[in-house]
Formats: structure tokens, C-alpha cells, sequence
């Protein structure tokens, strides 16, 4: 790990609504972090180098900020790998600050979530964009898409991120400041509360996740959870750091600590588990602390939905996939609406609506929709729908967690509009069973495109 502490954020929702512009100024401020000044020096080193260019190119082309390219790291350092199932798809690190400036900040994007290129090109965008102070914007997206939109398929200007970005900079000299300046800054300087971005806390660092799957439904939420359960946690240890190669980091790797977590099952309310002891990934800990998903504690009790990770481990399907049981009621870790409708609720009533059918597939297709039906009567390992808004020529491949393709299931022109159902038997290309893991199906249609989460249990 680094010897500096580090704050991350990474891409969420704001529920709130632009007003006004300068309603939107302050809910995309991350506090009161800034670069110290509008030119800001930047070093890719991504896999995917021209997707982080154009996003680089976004801020500097379009905005007050100057973006110079160089090959050493320094303000912002721009890269990515394969951090495996995490749950999440981009972080945004300040490796070192002084006050409220950012002197050293790295942009991450995890590829073994699969995504187009506009798709990544998004994920780079927003992350580079914490690293100019910014926090989520209310739209969701960074120069377009996000949890709003499909952020594989738009990706056009938003307004106001130049226009926050203005506003934050606005008086802030374009070339650099002295070194001695910088170094010089009463460290409290615009001191704010922690949760808002300000002064950190001796030894702890901060965390907000770009989530690879976001529930907007409690149906959607069952759906992508191989079983929803409520678990007591009895033992919390430190994980094994995430590493992967970024060359000229320490040691030419990026390491983020993780946090293991043992429960023990009090009650299944949905789905099925092999045993009543588990252990959950969790990335991040007590020093490393991630907003949405903050360390568990021993002894505490929570409602959990959970998708196999690997080797008989489990994650949270996202921030939507956990809820802190209390005696005043169920209190969820995420603030989207159907969740924030669960605040209070007794796991009973809960388990209640669980238990309920899943709606009926819908009848019309004048939008393009995927999603997994209940295990089919056949045998074969999913059942998959998907609805054609109009005649598209059509692409359906499933991938591994690592962005490998397993299988093609469809790749030809279809009529619409008109809903299609299909199944999967579980094998890749060469007729193999594939083993227990996570899974995504892709979409790809001249209207657009949706992937979907599938746990595979043998």
C-alpha cells in the first residue's frame, strides 16, 4: 500500500434535481477539492490508451482546464486491469493532497467487467473527472450516459460539467503554481466535514464505487441475487490486496486492500444457499472505507443479496444488496428509492415480498429489454428474454468476468417489434460446461445495447 493516505471516489447518483445551475454546481462539487491550478499534467498508461486519451480530451478541449499529456507520473495517472469481480468498474484515488488541493491522483477502470468502447471511454471520463473535484452529477454521466442512460451506447456533452468545472476554477491561474506555493498551504485550509470530501482522518481513506450492476427494482435486485439471506457477521479480517501491473507505480503494480468478512446464515429468504457459514469479498476496510459498502463489524446483523464471486465466496450484488438490521428496522447501505422504501421494514415483511410471483413478462416491446426468467423445466442452466423495439440485426454473447467470450447465442437479423426467449445450457463454444462463476449476456442491436448479470451454480 501506499504510505500516503488516499481518498476514492468513483461514479454514484445524486438523487436530488438540477434546479438551477448553481444548484448543480454545488451537488456535483466533491467538497472542497481542486487541482491546485487549470493546467493539469496527465499520464496514460491504459490498456485501453485511446479511450482514456479521448476522455483526457474531453476535459481539455472543452473546459477552462489545460490537459497537457506527459510520460512521467504526475497529477493524474490514467490506467486500468483486471481487478476481477469486484462489484465495481472504476476508482478515482488522491494519492497525495495538500489542504484541499490534489497533488497526485490516479484514474482506474476495472476491464473485467466488459463494456464497448464508448462504454469505457464513459467510465475513464468520470473518474478523471473526480480528479478535478467533482462528485456525481445528478444525470449520472460525465460528458454523457451513466446510470440514467446506457453508457455503452451515449455519449454527447453535458453542459453542465463545463459549466461546474467554470465555476470551480474560475480565478484559478491557468499555469502552474510554484512548488513552494503548494507546500506552503496551512493544511486546514477550506476545511469541510470528512463525508464531504475535507480533511481526512489520520490512517483511513474513503471510497465511492462505479457499481457494474445498479437494481432500480426490488424485482431487479432478486433477480440478479443467487440468494437473498439474513446473516449475522462473526469474524472480519483483512483480504489479501488486489494487485495489478501499472508500470512506474511502487513496485510497478496498483494494490487495493480488501476486507474478508465470515456470517453465519440466520434465515434464506429468497433463492438457495449451500451451507449456513459464508464468506463475503469485500473490497476495501477499516483504512480503506467505501462509502456505499462501509466495513462490516463483528456482531452485527444485515440483510444480504448475494451472487457467487469465486471459490465459494460471495459479494453484494451492489450498494442495493445490503441492508443493516436494527431494532428500529431495516436501514439500506443505498439511498435509490426502492430502497430508501425499505427503511424501517421487519426482515419478515421483506421476506414477504420476496416470496411474491415476479411480475409477468410485459406484453409490449417498444424498448429495448433483457432479462433472465426463472430456472427452465428443461434442465439447461437460464432462461433469457429480451424485447426488440423494432427489425435489428442482433448480437447475444455470453461472457466470462475477465471479458472473454463464452458463447454466441444469437448473431443474425430479427423482426420486430416482438419479445424472444431463449436458453442457455450452460456451455462455451467448444461444448464444455462451464463452472460455477459470474457471467454476462450481452445485447448488441441497432437500437442499443443491455447486458445482464448471470450467477452460474454447479
Amino acid at each position: 500500500m501506499h504510505a500516503t493516505p488516499r481518498v476514492l471516489v468513483g461514479p454514484a447518483v445524486f438523487a436530488a434535481s438540477m434546479l438551477c445551475l448553481a444548484a448543480s454546481v454545488e451537488a456535483h462539487n466533491w467538497g472542497c477539492w481542486r487541482q491546485p491550478n487549470r493546467t493539469v499534467y496527465a499520464y496514460n498508461t491504459a490498456v485501453l490508451n485511446s479511450q482514456a486519451n479521448a476522455a483526457l480530451s474531453e476535459w481539455d478541449t472543452k473546459t477552462v482546464l489545460a490537459v497537457p499529456r506527459v510520460n512521467y507520473h504526475t497529477e493524474i495517472s490514467v490506467f486500468d486491469g483486471y481487478y476481477g469481480n469486484t462489484g465495481w468498474a472504476g476508482l478515482a484515488s488522491i494519492e497525495s493532497a495538500s489542504g484541499c488541493n490534489i497533488l497526485h491522483g490516479h484514474a482506474r477502470v476495472n476491464r473485467s467487467y466488459s463494456y464497448t468502447s464508448n462504454g469505457y471511454r464513459g467510465i475513464f471520463c468520470q473518474e478523471v473527472g473526480h480528479l478535478f473535484g467533482l462528485d456525481h452529477s445528478n444525470d449520472g454521466g460525465c460528458m454523457g450516459g451513466g446510470y440514467y442512460y446506457n453508457i455503452n451506447t451515449y455519449y454527447t456533452v453535458v453542459q453542465h460539467n463545463i459549466n461546474d468545472i467554470a465555476s470551480k476554477y474560475s480565478g484559478v491561474p491557468l499555469a502552474p503554481a510554484a512548488p513552494e506555493a503548494i507546500a506552503s498551504e496551512p493544511s486546514g485550509a477550506a476545511v469541510v466535514p470528512a463525508a464531504f470530501g475535507g480533511t481526512i482522518p489520520e490512517g483511513q481513506t474513503r471510497a465511492i464505487a462505479f457499481w457494474n450492476e445498479r437494481p432500480n427494482t426490488l424485482e431487479e435486485a432478486r433477480a440478479l441475487a443467487e440468494a437473498v439471506v439474513s446473516a449475522r457477521v462473526i469474524e472480519v479480517r483483512r483480504g489479501p490486496d488486489l494487485v495489478v501491473p501499472v508500470p512506474g507505480l511502487d513496485d510497478n503494480v496498483d494494490r487495493i486492500p480488501t476486507q474478508r468478512v465470515l456470517f453465519s446464515v440466520e434465515k434464506v429468504l429468497s433463492g438457495a444457499m449451500k451451507g449456513r457459514v459464508f464468506e463475503l469479498f469485500q473490497t476495501g476496510n477499516d483504512e480503506f472505507t467505501v462509502a456505499e459498502d462501509p466495513p462490516y463489524v463483528s456482531g452485527e446483523r444485515y440483510v444480504l443479496f448475494l451472487t457467487t464471486k469465486e471459490r465459494g465466496t460471495y459479494r453484494v450484488i451492489a450498494p442495493e444488496g445490503r441492508l443493516k438490521i436494527s431494532s428500529s428496522g431495516l436501514a439500506p447501505s443505498s439511498t435509490r428509492e426502492f430502497m430508501s422504501d425499505l427503511t424501517g421494514r421487519t426482515v419478515e415483511a421483506l421476506a414477504g415480498d420476496l416470496a411474491k410471483p415476479a411480475s409477468s413478462m410485459p406484453q409490449d416491446a417498444s424498448g429495448l429489454q433483457l432479462r433472465r426468467n426463472a430456472t427452465p423445466a428443461s434442465g439447461a442452466a437460464v432462461s433469457i428474454s429480451y424485447a426488440l423495439p423494432q427489425a435489428s440485426s442482433v448480437k447475444l454473447r455470453i461472457y466470462d468476468v475477465q471479458g472473454r467470450l463464452v458463447r454466441t447465442l444469437v448473431d443474425g437479423p430479427q423482426e420486430g417489434p416482438r419479445w424472444y426467449t431463449l436458453e442457455w445450457d450452460g456451455e462455451d463454444h467448444a461444448g464444455r460446461t462451464v463452472a460455477s462463476g459470474v457471467f454476462y449476456a450481452r445485447l448488441e442491436t441497432s437500437a442499443g445495447m443491455k447486458t445482464l448479470s448471470i450467477a452460474i451454480v454447479r
